[in-house]
C-alpha cells in the first residue's frame, strides 16, 4: 500500500475534526482561517510522510537496510507487573477517596482525585502524585498488551485489561479511559488483514465497542450530560482555543517568535523536572512550567458564558499547540511529516517481523496523534515517562526474538 492503515485512520479522524470545526454553531467561537490552513497542512503532511516511507520501502536499497531489523518481543512477566501495579494504584486511590468521604465528610469530585490536599503531609502528597503518574504509565503499557493479546487471541487477558479500565472509569467518573479502549478496538480492526480474519471475530469486536460506548454513556448520564453533545462540544473547544493562539487573541504569548518558544514542545518534560526540583523546596519557574499552568486557566469559548476548566492532563488546545509555538507552520508541517513516516515505519516492521517493540510504538504514537484533537500529549508528564521507559528501559522490557 502507498499509505499505511494506521495513517488512513488518523487522516479520517483529523478530517472529521476539521469538518466539525467548520460547522460550529453561532454560540461558539469560529475556527480562524489560519488555524484551518494549519490543520489542513498537518493532515497533508501526515499523508506525505507515510507516502515517502512506503515508496522508499519498495526500493532495493531500503529492503537491504530493513533486513537488519531485529524483532523484539516483550518479556513474559511484564504484563503481570503492569496489571498488578495498575490495579493496586486504583485500589489506593479508591481507599483514599473513601477515607476522606467517610471519616471527614469531604465529597471528592473528579478533579480532586488528580491532586493532593493541603491537610496531607508533604511526603504523602509526593507519593500520591508519583502514583498518579505511575498509573498513567502502567495503563499506556496495558493498551499495548490489549493489542498484543487481541492479535494473539488471548481473550482472557483482553478481558482483564478491559475490566481494569472499567474499574478506573467508575472510580474517576471518567469517559476518557474507555474512549481509549474504543479507539484501540477501532485501530485494531484497521490493522487487521481482513481477508485472513474470521468475520465472526470482527463482529464480536464491534459488539464489544458498542458495549463500551454504552458504559461511557452511562457515565455521561450520571454526570447529567449527553454523550453525543459532549463529544461534539469537546471537538469545538480545541479549534477555538488553537485559533486564539495562532491569531494571538489572548495576548498571552509573544507577538513574534522568541527563542524560548522552541522549548514549548518539551513543556511536559520541563514541567516534570520543575515539580521534582520544587519538591525539594527550590522555587524554580521555567518556560514549560508556565505553559502547562497556562493550560489550567479557564477560557471562554462560547457566547453563553460557559467556562471550561483545563487541567494539566486534560487540555484542549490540540497537539498542534506546542509544535506551532516552537516553529510556527514549519514546526507543524515537520511534525506531520515525522508522524506519517515514523508510524508507517513501525507498522511495516510489526507486520514484517512481528516485533512487539514496533507494535508498542505504533499503537502509542497513533493514539497520541488521534487524541491530539482533544489535547496535547507534549504538555503531559505521561508522554515523557513512556518515551523514557522505551528508550532507557528497553532492554528490561523487550528481548530479542532468537527465532527471527
Amino acid at each position: 500500500m502507498i499509505i499505511s492503515r494506521s495513517i488512513i485512520l488518523l487522516i479520517i479522524i483529523w478530517s472529521a475534526y476539521l469538518i466539525n470545526a467548520l460547522q460550529a454553531p453561532d454560540n461558539f467561537i469560529y475556527i480562524s482561517l489560519n488555524s484551518t490552513i494549519l490543520i489542513f497542512c498537518f493532515i497533508l503532511s501526515i499523508f506525505i510522510g507515510s507516502v515517502v516511507f512506503n515508496l522508499n520501502n519498495y526500493s532495493n536499497k531500503y529492503k537491504l537496510y530493513s533486513s537488519n531489523y531485529k524483532s523484539l518481543l516483550v518479556r513474559n512477566k511484564i504484563f503481570n507487573f503492569f496489571l498488578i501495579t495498575y490495579c493496586l494504584i486504583l485500589l489506593i486511590i479508591f481507599l483514599r477517596k473513601t477515607f476522606y468521604s467517610e471519616f471527614f465528610g469531604i465529597e471528592i469530585f473528579r478533579p480532586m482525585l488528580f491532586s493532593t490536599f493541603k491537610q496531607e503531609p508533604h511526603i504523602f502528597a509526593a507519593i500520591y502524585v508519583f502514583l498518579i503518574y505511575a498509573k498513567s504509565l502502567a495503563f499506556s503499557f496495558l493498551i499495548f498488551f490489549f493489542f498484543k493479546y487481541l492479535f494473539a487471541k488471548n481473550y482472557i487477558k483482553v478481558f482483564l485489561i478491559i475490566s481494569a479500565a472499567i474499574l478506573e472509569s467508575f472510580i474517576y467518573d471518567s469517559r476518557g479511559i474507555l474512549l481509549s479502549i474504543v479507539f484501540a478496538f477501532i485501530l485494531y480492526i484497521f490493522l487487521l488483514k481482513l481477508k485472513k480474519q474470521n468475520s465472526n471475530f470482527i463482529f464480536q469486536s464491534i459488539q464489544s465497542v458498542i458495549i463500551i460506548i454504552l458504559l461511557i454513556n452511562i457515565i455521561e448520564m450520571k454526570r447529567g450530560g449527553n454523550l453525543i453533545i459532549s463529544i461534539k462540544d469537546y471537538l469545538l473547544i480545541s479549534p477555538a482555543l488553537l485559533s486564539s493562539v495562532v491569531d494571538n487573541t489572548f495576548q498571552v504569548f509573544y507577538n513574534k517568535w522568541s527563542f524560548d518558544n522552541i522549548f514549548a514542545i518539551f513543556s511536559g518534560l520541563d514541567y516534570l523536572v520543575t515539580i521534582l526540583i520544587r519538591g525539594f523546596g527550590i522555587p524554580i519557574q521555567t518556560y514549560g512550567y508556565e505553559i502547562v499552568k497556562f493550560l489550567d486557566i479557564p477560557q471562554l469559548v462560547s457566547s453563553d458564558f460557559i467556562n471550561y476548566t483545563f487541567l494539566a492532563r486534560n487540555t484542549f488546545y490540540s497537539i498542534l499547540f506546542e509544535p506551532y509555538l516552537s516553529l510556527g507552520f514549519v514546526g507543524v508541517i515537520f511534525f506531520g511529516l515525522a508522524t506519517g513516516f515514523v508510524i508507517s515505519k513501525h507498522e511495516y516492521i510489526y507486520y514484517k517481523y512481528n516485533c512487539d517493540y514496533s507494535l508498542f510504538c505504533l499503537q502509542f504514537f497513533t493514539g497520541v496523534i488521534a487524541f491530539g484533537i482533544f489535547g496535547s500529549g507534549f504538555s503531559t508528564v505521561t508522554l515523557w515517562l513512556v518515551l523514557a521507559s522505551i528508550i532507557f528501559l528497553k532492554s528490561m522490557i523487550f528481548v530479542k526474538n532468537t527465532t527471527k
